[in-house]
């Protein structure tokens, strides 16, 4: 039985959830309230992807398209964050990746989100951008935009993140905003070029096995990495400043930021690390809470559900972000594919959450 779907987000999640169902032969309507243009100004950053990521999207017939736009990460380095001293690496075993069916992946995000909405496209859904929500009614599986268009589901997905206007409809829970930030997360691109301009940096940009390195110290860490396509340097950093600055800088935006509060914020760093810093030209930053998980995924009506960041977020920047968003994808999709009755429907949706779970508390533990 093929029924409607609308999935509410149109970023990693949503975009794999309706790849997921219109795979299985679903019809299926994406919303995101943003504009193409806004999202890719909002992620402009790099993103790492986990083999257990890779694995769906190869399986998902992606794997070319993936490596077009990736760097295949072949090692991690461990550097003290305040003088570069060497604390050890690892290079990844080419055999026990290989049965994993998957890659160590980075890329630009922008790159990844396009990649994934081509496939939807091809897959027959439907994706509206700029759609903002003025209503949803979750007992009829109806949503009202503002232009005043009007759209009608058996099921209705929440993929957009956390503390969204469907998820506190959905669950009646909104544990995001009442969780108090432990320190920021900022992200940046470092162009090739820059990154080519002198020794210090080109030594890490051509480094052997294309190696991700992290600098840990206290209140203080980052991690680079090669991405595709374009061949920039990404460059992520957690900071923890005083309780005065983190409640200033505490407010949920993706939109570019002046780079000079990275700067203030940095503290004592090695010189790389430094160089890197005060070369990014576009930043993002964004507040890292450790969120519990909802206890209830779906609607009292059996017909309505969350999932991804909306349902159990972990903390911003964690290499599993994107990786447990495809994994719900394609356990809603597979349960899905076996549908021959909407009564069936809310049994569906109530051993989506009995699955994933444990899976996904147990990753968070681990992330925070």
């Amino acid at each position: 039985l093929l029924i409607g779907f609308i999935v509410i987000g149109g970023g990693i999640a949503g975009l794999a959830c309706a790849g997921a169902l219109s795979r299985v032969g679903h019809r299926i309507v994406v919303l995101e309230q943003y504009t193409e243009d806004e999202l890719d100004s909002m992620s402009q950053g790099g993103i790492r992807l986990a083999s257990n990521a890779s694995k769906i999207l190869f399986r998902w017939g992606l794997r070319e398209v993936l490596r077009a736009v990736s760097v295949i990460s072949g090692a991690v380095e461990m550097d003290r964050y305040g003088d570069g001293k060497f604390l050890g690496s690892h290079v990844w075993d080419n055999e026990i990746i290989a049965q994993t069916k998957g890659e160590y992946l980075s890329l630009h995000h922008t790159d990844l989100r396009r990649l994934l909405l081509a496939h939807v496209r091809t897959s027959g859904a439907w994706v509206h951008h700029g759609a903002k929500i003025t209503s949803v009614d979750c007992d009829q599986g109806h949503i009202v935009l503002s232009t005043g268009e009007q759209f009608q589901a058996d099921v209705i997905v929440g993929a957009d993140g956390p503390s969204s206007f469907i998820q506190k409809m959905v669950t009646k829970e909104d544990p995001y905003s009442s969780t108090e930030s432990t320190c920021l997360f900022y992200s940046t691109i470092i162009p090739a070029q820059t990154m080519l301009s002198g020794p210090e940096l080109a030594a890490l940009y051509n480094y052997k096995h294309a190696t991700t390195f992290a600098w840990v110290g206290p209140d203080a860490a980052a991690i680079g990495f090669r991405v595709g396509g374009r061949h920039d340097f990404a460059l992520h950093f957690w900071l923890k400043p005083s309780k005065e600055k983190l409640n200033h800088y505490d407010n949920d935006t993706w939109d570019p930021i002046n780079v000079s509060e990275l700067h203030s914020l940095l503290g004592r760093c090695e010189p790389r690390l430094s160089k890197m810093a005060h070369a990014a030209s576009v930043l993002t930053r964004r507040p890292v809470k450790m969120v519990q998980p909802l206890n209830d995924w779906m609607h009292e009506n059996g017909r309505a559900i969350v999932l991804s960041d909306a349902a159990h977020l972990l903390p911003t920047g964690s290499i599993q972000a994107s990786a447990l968003a495809l994994e719900d994808a394609t356990v809603l999709g597979c349960l899905f594919s076996h549908l021959s009755s909407t009564a069936q429907i809310s049994h569906f949706l109530y051993a989506f959450q009995d699955i994933r779970e444990d899976r996904c508390e147990g990753m968070l533990v681990a992330e925070q």
